[in-house]
């Protein structure tokens, strides 16, 4: 990527490799797009992430799939076709907060695209400050 910007596979084969934690590569992602002029958006998701090694790389696949989504949503971009593919569908729900009011509340705030791939984190997920 140009100018040192992290796309959604990138971010994703870093932290596959173990070479970012998942919240640092997903964090770079998205400062990479959110300060992406927006022609340049695109192609900062275009490309899907490689196949996942394990559950815990799935659970991350499955997110920046989200993520995409429902950036495309927010900012009125066309949706890469690859975030629509069964294998970005977790078979089992992934609770970002697992414990009490947030895990309740994170049934109700999660933004479809996520709750479409079950995947549960809220509403501020991909706020960045």
């Amino acid at each position: 990527m140009d100018g040192g910007a992290t796309s959604a596979a990138e971010a994703f084969d870093r932290l596959q490799a173990g070479r970012e934690s998942p919240w640092t590569a997903v964090g770079n992602f998205l400062d990479s797009f959110y300060t992406a002029d927006p022609p340049k958006r695109a192609a900062l998701v275009a490309t899907p992430p490689a196949a996942a090694a394990d559950d815990g790389a799935l659970r991350w696949a499955a997110f920046l799939a989200a993520s995409t989504d429902w950036l495309a949503h927010r900012f009125g971009m066309e949706r890469p076709d690859w975030v629509l593919r069964p294998e970005y569908i977790l078979p089992e729900p992934w609770f970002l907060y697992p414990e009490g009011a947030l895990r309740i509340s994170s049934l109700f705030l999660t933004p479809p695209p996520f709750k479409a791939r079950n995947i549960f984190c809220g509403d501020n997920a991909l706020d960045r400050v």
